[in-house]
């Protein structure tokens, strides 16, 4: 029996006199893969902010495992569209990941278990080797996964992700939603993207965010122009019914 992960009922957010989000309700079951999509300025990272708790609603409800977003948040891992790492720091590999044992952690130098985790983590995206080296120095792609790594540390049942694969090629990203098809086997996916055809591969669910929220199931279907653009089998997004929110 599925069990909601997410539930966001009629929330509503404002920056100042700006309403960026209506009435909003989001419902993710578990195990879901679900991607929210729409257009820029339209609330994407709002909402995902929100289900973190890093911002409270004007008005509604959102519970995440049936608890408050802040009691839930040991359970969610998260990675921002931009991460704050100066790439001049002198900063390793699992220097980053051990970043996500924070809240596992006491004061004081990281112990063994959570070493234990972070390689872990690293073994999962595909870079245990590489732990020594600078992050600096990894390719974007690598970097991303790093990144992922990070979020993975905290052991989560909820994986949280803001434009993983901007600025990266066609390939890389491919080869990090195929990353997040095999971690959504183990627990729920969610990411903001613009990269609907690549994305719809791997996705059951889209949430389609424009000041309102609606959400859809994805539908496969042929499509010789995204052939053509991408060089391999992809899916574009049907929507199962009309709707009016823009996306």
């Amino acid at each position: 029996m599925e069990s909601d992960v997410i539930q966001v009922e009629n929330v509503s957010f404002a920056y100042g006199p700006s309403l960026v989000l209506s009435r909003a309700s989001v419902k993710i079951t578990q195990n879901d893969f679900a991607c929210i999509i729409g257009p820029n300025g339209g609330g994407k990272t709002t909402l995902l902010k929100l289900m973190l708790g890093l911002l409270e609603p004007t008005e509604g409800n959102i519970r995440i495992f049936g608890m408050p977003t802040k009691q839930a948040r040991n359970r969610i891992g998260y990675m921002p569209q931009h991460a704050q790492l100066d790439l001049q720091f002198p900063v390793s590999v699992l220097d980053v990941v051990l970043m996500g044992r924070l809240g596992h952690t006491t004061l004081g130098p990281y112990g063994r278990a959570n070493r234990a985790k972070a390689r872990e983590a690293l073994e999962t995206v595909g870079l245990r080797d590489l732990r020594s080296r600078p992050f600096s120095s990894l390719s974007g792609g690598q970097r991303q996964r790093v990144l992922i790594a990070r979020a993975l540390a905290c052991e989560p049942d909820l994986l949280l992700l803001d434009e993983p694969t901007s600025n990266l090629d066609l390939g890389s990203q491919n080869d990090l939603y195929e990353l997040l098809n095999n971690l959504n086997r183990e627990m729920t996916v969610v990411l903001v993207s613009h990269d609907v055809a690549f994305v719809s591969k791997f996705v059951k669910t889209v949430v389609c965010v424009n000041r309102s929220v609606d959400m859809h199931p994805v539908k496969e279907i042929a499509g010789d122009f995204i052939s053509e653009m991408y060089g391999r089998d992809m899916r574009m997004i049907m929507h199962e019914h009309a709707h009016n929110s823009g996306c």
